[in-house]
């Protein structure tokens, strides 16, 4: 039985990388495999994930994952960038996006900071699992890592996906963001008039501005989805992120 899931969702990402234009290796195709074996085996135990259902699986998690890598690629392949790219994954959990990202590019290396022990537990495994070279697992707050100094501002990468609000991704990943660097903000639908306005507003005092942005829809989806590239071109005042409870309570929009 899970041998024939595991078929299906090989199958399925397969063809849902096909559609969204995204040729993926053999050899990346099997470690995506693994990479779901491995969730599979692990969500009953800690919930990574809400499914591991094969069909939505390939689409909504490892698909979704392949348009973020993929746009990533194409913001870091800038100008402004000098060197091979150093990429946070924020509230990782089950390695979404940041080790599909890995998988595309070996060469990156990849830093995840996850707050919760236990996935924390799975994120090391996986790294060992699937012989990933050049990736650490921080476990810790992410608003008090970003004041430290080894971290702060190192990053040419960063994603914060499924952790927060828009608003408070912004604040929690933009500090750790070089100068010349991007945030991509994985989010949904901008439904009120005005939310781009003030996630804009909210840029500028993090030291970004909105740079560029794509819109995609998956299968069995009714709203799309939105990738927003924000670029780095000021530090971030020291004041920046502050705790959880004051940005929850005082989101910059």
């Amino acid at each position: 039985m899970l041998l024939g899931m595991r078929e299906l969702f090989r199958h399925t990402l397969r063809d849902e990388a096909a559609r969204l234009d995204i040729t993926l290796s053999s050899e990346q195709l099997d470690t995506l495999c693994a990479h779901y074996a491995l969730l599979q085996k692990w969500n009953p135990r800690i919930r990574l994930v809400g499914t591991t259902e094969p069909t939505r699986a390939a689409r909504e998690l490892f698909a979704d994952s392949l348009v973020a890598a993929r746009f990533a690629e194409r913001v870091a392949a800038t100008p402004h960038s000098k060197h091979l790219p150093r990429v946070l994954d924020i509230g990782s959990g089950a390695g979404l996006p940041g080790m599909i990202i890995k998988i595309l590019q070996p060469q990156w290396s990849i830093t995840i900071i996850e707050l919760q022990a236990k996935r924390v537990s799975f994120l090391k495994m996986l790294t060992h699992e699937l012989r990933v070279e050049n990736a650490v697992v921080f476990h810790g707050r992410a608003e008090a890592l970003a004041h430290e100094e080894g971290l702060r501002e190192q990053f040419d990468v960063a994603f914060c996906r499924a952790v927060a609000s828009p608003a408070t991704a912004c604040e929690l990943a933009i500090p750790f963001v070089r100068v010349d660097g991007w945030f991509i903000g994985q989010m949904g639908e901008f439904r009120r008039e005005g939310d781009v306005a003030g996630l804009r507003r909210a840029a500028a005092m993090l030291g970004s501005t909105i740079d560029v942005s794509m819109s995609y829809n998956l299968p069995g989806t009714v709203s799309p989805r939105s990738l927003i590239a924000f670029r780095k071109i000021l530090p971030t005042s020291s004041s920046y992120p502050r705790s959880m409870r004051k940005m929850r309570k005082a989101p910059l929009f």
